[in-house]
């Protein structure tokens, strides 16, 4: 530890935190190898040999040379972006790694070495401007110095020749001037190697291609072989270009597509032709950019702007379309493809997601994709359900509200509160017992893919909130990255007629306050039927008696069994529901005829009564 507590000496802010070895920030003239510390390589940040997308880590050339190494740092670290480098140790084991950089906010960065799980590191904000330049401190009018600080971190390198990769965490990064490795005599275990993701994610809109509206000039079988989800399989254009064509049910709007090869290289994407059409008959050709890697395949951003950038939800209209096509080169090999985006309907003269549980979506009287306080046509029918959110607050009023989350509109952001640690909750609550067999979340652009949710829990209730059961679970997801897409999810553990409220639990990503995107999410199933007729279903025992008095019906339990009761009016409509807590529980209701549905483990009765 003899090196750490030089170093410590020589600048007293520096902190040793955790397995890692993290230092605070140190000005670069702090920085450098300690007594007894060797310099092993000094990597100027533009001198990456990859990267992981054409989008990231640009090299600028604005730097002034006597604050910016040779004048030259890059930017654009986005989340989960990444340089690559190439470093020589001299032996296995710990090293220090001093990261010199620009930063005017608190940010993270993501450092692979070889294939090991990334480790996130903390750069605080410098006196510098972005470009490395004296700025000016708003609040004292002092002229704060320019050039670069360093924070410095533990790495674990192998001997010989190592890969790094140095980028964005779960959220934008720093500028990166240059990197230093030094030795050092501290230690560090080695990091466990990171998982290796699958090839394929859970779910696709490939999935919702209707198999008799693909047209292809190849055989069928190996059509089938392209969108079967088995990697096992696949096809290899042999004789010439293959064309597939296929038609979905419903407008959507493809923001990025998967190709996932067994073979060496990339399936040759560069040389496909992907085309989008609203009527099978004009064709219009997409822009296809690398985006990231998933597994052993590539994800493809489709249609994005000139610049590769992501184009926002009212930039796209007229892009949605019912068919596509795409011709594949002689000699290509693809195993699958999978295909990211969002349907589109018309509604109002916006384009909306289609129907789902939740109901109608929320209408505006202005425009919807306007960052200026809106004010809302028409609300959720009341019929149907209500949403809330947890206490730990939403975004801006005017563009971020939660309600936006059921609009089933494509929002550019609805930007959620929740500490890095902490968790928001949104919950849904249905006026009637509701069998949610799967749901899909809405992300926002790919820039802010670190502010996408990570880790979440979907929970229903059948005694309106009292308890919770988990019904799916997802830990740690990738979302590819294409713009605005949905990715729908199974409800592994769903049970028939048995949930009342349903609610999302999402950890906050790790990335600070005020950092939790989401545009939409939707639920699919099947509302139970409303009772229109006396009938007693699935009845064993008596466990509430139902009665009425003056003004008011009277349930009487019989036993201990917790039972919960909805009452309808004669048209239908819902007028009051609850958990029976006691013995006996009297609702007030005004002079008509209703119909009182019962449930508890053992029985679900439903009574019609009369109230005078």
């Amino acid at each position: 530890m003899k090196n750490f507590f030089t170093k410590l000496m020589r600048n007293d802010s520096l902190l040793l935190l955790g397995i890692f070895g993290v230092y605070s920030a140190a000005t670069a003239q702090n920085c450098g190898p300690a007594d007894g510390q060797t310099l092993v390589v000094k990597v100027e940040a533009e001198d990456y040999i990859g990267r992981s997308a054409d989008n990231v880590m640009t090299i600028q050339t604005n730097g002034d040379p006597q604050y910016v190494s040779g004048g030259l740092y890059v930017n654009d670290l986005a989340a989960n972006s990444w340089g690559l480098y190439e470093v020589t140790a001299p032996h296995e084991g710990t090293y220090e790694l001093a990261v010199f950089y620009f930063n005017m906010q608190d940010r993270y960065i993501g450092v692979t070495v070889n294939d090991q799980t990334m480790s996130k590191f903390h750069t605080p904000e410098n006196s510098a401007d972005w470009n490395g330049n004296p700025r000016i401190d708003d609040t004292t009018g002092e002229t704060l110095p320019g050039g670069p600080v360093c924070s410095v971190f533990l790495i674990y390198l192998d001997e010989g020749v190592n890969q790094l990769k140095i980028g964005g965490a779960d959220d934008w990064g720093p500028n990166i001037d240059y990197f230093e490795i030094y030795t050092t005599d501290q230690q560090i275990d080695k990091p466990e190697p990171a998982p290796i993701p699958p090839n394929l994610y859970q779910w696709s809109y490939s999935r919702e291609i209707p198999k008799d509206k693909i047209a292809a000039d190849i055989n069928p079988d190996d059509v089938k072989n392209i969108f079967d989800e088995d990697e096992a399989t696949s096809y290899e254009a042999t004789t010439g270009d293959a064309t597939i064509t296929w038609e979905f049910d419903y407008p959507m709007s493809l923001t990025g597509m998967l190709v996932y090869t067994d073979s060496t290289g990339d399936a040759n994407v560069s040389n496909w032709i992907v085309l989008r059409s609203a009527d099978n008959i004009e064709w219009n050709e997409m822009s296809v950019n690398a985006a990231n890697i998933y597994g052993k395949s590539q994800v493809y951003g489709l249609d994005l702007d000139e610049n590769g950038n992501s184009r926002k939800p009212q930039y796209r209209e007229g892009f949605e379309s019912k068919y596509f096509k795409i011709i594949i080169p002689k000699g290509t090999k693809i195993n699958e493809l999978q295909l990211f985006g969002y349907p589109v309907q018309n509604h109002d003269e916006y384009l909306y997601y289609p129907e789902c549980l939740t109901g109608s979506p929320y209408l505006y009287t202005g425009d919807p994709y306007s960052s200026t306080p809106q004010e809302w046509k028409t609300e959720m029918d009341d019929n149907i359900g209500f949403l809330s959110y947890s206490d730990e607050g939403i975004g801006d009023p005017w563009y971020e509200d939660y309600r936006d989350l059921t609009d089933r509109f494509p929002n550019q952001y609805t930007v959620l509160g929740v500490d890095a640690g902490g968790s928001i909750e949104i919950e849904y609550d249905f006026n009637d017992f509701t069998d949610v067999k799967s749901y899909s979340l809405g992300i926002c652009e790919v820039s802010q893919t670190g502010r996408n949710p990570k880790s979440w829990q979907f929970l229903g209730s059948s005694d309106y909130g009292d308890t919770w059961d988990v019904l799916d679970e997802v830990t740690n997801f990738s979302w590819p990255k294409a713009d605005f897409m949905n990715m729908k999810f199974d409800v592994p553990d769903f049970e028939e007629g048995k949930y009342i409220y349903y609610k999302f639990v999402f950890q906050g990503t790790g990335t600070g306050n005020w950092d939790f995107h989401l545009s939409e999410f939707q639920l699919f199933g099947d509302h139970l039927t409303t009772p229109t007729s006396i009938k007693q279903v699935n009845k064993t025992a008596q466990d509430v008696l139902v009665y009425s008095v003056k003004n008011a019906v009277v349930l009487s339990k019989t036993n201990d069994t917790p039972a919960q009761y909805q009452i309808f009016d004669i048209t239908g409509k819902l007028v009051k529901q609850g958990f029976i807590t006691t013995t006996t529980t009297t609702v007030a209701l005004n002079s008509g005829i209703y119909i009182v549905k019962t449930t508890s483990p053992s029985s679900s009765e439903v009574t019609k009564v009369i109230v005078r």
